[in-house]
């Protein structure tokens, strides 16, 4: 894991996201791309509301502009390799022409706050994009400790097991990884026992846990779990963008993105 890719705003997920970014980056050695986004206005066809985008539009660009320039101040204080590019438009298409070339994309988790769009539906389109690993930050995490336990939400799906593929150089670092499975394993997927076999030809030795749903279901048995072993991220599949993958991911994925308190490792 060698490039890392950050969504670059001037948001109120930016902080969180640069500070992932750079702990990624010195703890990888890893080169780190900011991509500062200007994401025009909705344009319609009434001449003052246009003229008022047109204005809207113009701000937003002299704010991503002071925002290129913050971010290359800062980023020339740190002792990681980097560059910073732009662009315009929508942040999902952005972010998987840029992500060509990395191994890693930094994105936000939760909602809350000022965005440029709902950074659950960003998350969700652009793990389903790109080959690398989708990375969704909560606006209140200040340091990505690589070295704290990792959790492995563990359902057998093939998006699970790209999730885990993806995260490898990520789980080698973590001080213990604990993989789990939330009720019944279906038979149709893969065997948890096979992905830490997999693993383990890493040296990651993991450890097999089942939990009951309760009346948190899946999600909520996810972060007390999380919680309970003191996890610092937590690697999980997510879905495309046919009907029914949306109809799965309005459901655990959704819920995760919205209420998890440390990144998600995303991977599809």
């Amino acid at each position: 894991m060698k490039t890392i890719l950050m969504l670059a705003h001037d948001d109120d997920g930016q902080e969180a996201r640069f500070q992932t970014a750079l702990d990624l980056a010195r703890a990888l050695s890893a080169h780190l791309t900011c991509l500062d986004l200007a994401q025009p206005p909705v344009w319609v066809s009434d001449y003052v509301t246009t003229a008022g985008a047109m204005i809207a539009f113009a701000e937003e660009e002299t704010r991503e502009q002071l925002n290129v320039e913050r971010l290359k101040r800062r980023l020339a204080e740190e002792d990681v390799a980097w560059d910073v590019q732009t662009a315009v438009g929508d942040a999902t298409p952005a972010l998987i022409a840029q992500a060509a070339f990395a191994d890693a994309v930094i994105v936000d988790c939760k909602a809350e706050g000022a965005r440029i769009t709902d950074p659950r539906s960003v998350a969700a389109a652009t793990a389903a994009g790109v080959r690398g690993l989708v990375i969704a930050v909560p606006e209140t995490l200040q340091r990505f400790d690589v070295f704290a336990p990792a959790l492995i939400a563990w359902d057998g799906s093939a998006p699970a097991a790209a999730a885990v593929r993806r995260a490898i150089p990520l789980l080698a670092r973590a001080s213990r990884v604990a993989m789990v499975t939330v009720g019944e394993e279906s038979s149709r997927g893969y065997p948890a026992e096979a992905a830490a076999r997999y693993l383990s030809r890493y040296d990651i030795h993991v450890d097999l846990m089942r939990r009951d749903p309760g009346a948190g279901g899946i999600d909520g048995a996810l972060r007390e779990t999380a919680r309970s072993l003191g996890a610092g991220q937590i690697v999980m599949g997510i879905y495309g963008n046919s009907p029914l993958a949306q109809a799965i991911f309005g459901g655990v994925s959704r819920r995760m993105l919205a209420t998890s308190d440390v990144p998600l490792l995303l991977g599809r």
